[in-house]
């Protein structure tokens, strides 16, 4: 955890900022983000491991009722020429589920300590922590979600159908196909969370988070944890083989790190640390 100091200047961060002319202006800066970023990274790596756990658990898990309504929108609408359109707009409830109750996403949440890492190694461990124990615990969330979805009864069969569908679809095409949509996925998912800590109200948050979550859904990008609930749903129907999930997730997991964290944090630590606001 962070010292007093540190929650001092995030707490300021939060009130109208003087544009130095006497003006208060009720934007925030770019360095009022990244500090209430730096805050919120230093907080998420005081988290015990077990703490950790089952909010990686909550996330994975729940981050695909966003995939199960998209399916079962589209599927309503099937025939229709809007039924693609329809489904990317419900595709952001997971998302909004996850990140509004501040539950450990991989591509969001763990872009925060990068910040950190930037301005001091010494958190870099730390980072590597979080980033193994909250991955896992998507992981496994999200394969009992898909086991829910294509074991049980707990949907209708032509919804979980239409999930697998979905997953099998993702995991057609090229790996140079796969690793670029990954980037803009985890650009996507990153600017959210760098994005909303720029205001406080929680309807303004579902709303950027429900805009930027929508683009995601419509142009049909990939993400490590949401888009894997659904190839896990084709793999346990046998629509795709073990061995081809497994390389696609692989490429998804690099692209993401690349977009959400290597463009999205350096880009932002770059334009704070070089004056700009």
């Amino acid at each position: 955890m962070r010292i007093d100091e540190e929650t001092t200047q995030t707490a300021a961060s939060d009130r109208p900022q003087d544009d130095g002319a006497g003006n208060e202006r009720a934007r925030a800066s770019a360095a009022d983000i990244y500090e209430r970023v730096k805050h919120d990274a230093s907080e998420e790596l005081g988290r015990p491991v077990p703490s950790l756990i089952f909010s990686g658990l909550f996330a994975g898990a729940c981050v695909g009722f966003g995939a199960v309504a998209s399916a079962a929108a589209s599927t309503a609408l099937a025939g229709h020429h809007d039924a693609k359109l329809v489904g990317a707009i419900f595709f952001p409830i997971g998302f909004i589920v996850v990140i509004i109750g501040r539950a450990q996403l991989f591509t969001e949440n763990t872009l925060y300590p990068v910040t950190l890492v930037l301005d001091e190694r010494r958190h870099l461990l730390a980072t590597l922590r979080l980033w193994i124990v909250v991955l896992a615990a998507n992981l496994i969330g999200a394969m009992l979600f898909a086991l829910l979805i294509t074991k049980t009864s707990a949907i209708a069969p032509d919804v979980a159908a239409a999930v697998a569908q979905a997953g099998h679809k993702a995991t057609v095409g090229s790996w140079a196909s796969f690793f670029w949509s990954a980037v803009l996925g985890g650009w996507a998912i990153a600017l959210v969370a760098w994005l909303i800590q720029s205001g406080t109200a929680v309807i303004g948050q579902i709303a950027l988070i429900w805009a930027l979550v929508f683009l995601f859904g419509v142009l049909q990008l990939d993400h490590a944890v949401s888009t894997t609930i659904e190839v896990m749903c084709a793999t346990l129907r046998s629509e795709v083989q073990v061995g081809h999930a497994l390389a696609w997730f692989a490429v998804v997991l690099l692209g993401n790190i690349a977009g959400g964290v290597l463009i999205t944090a350096l880009l932002n630590y770059g334009q704070v640390r070089a004056g700009g606001d």
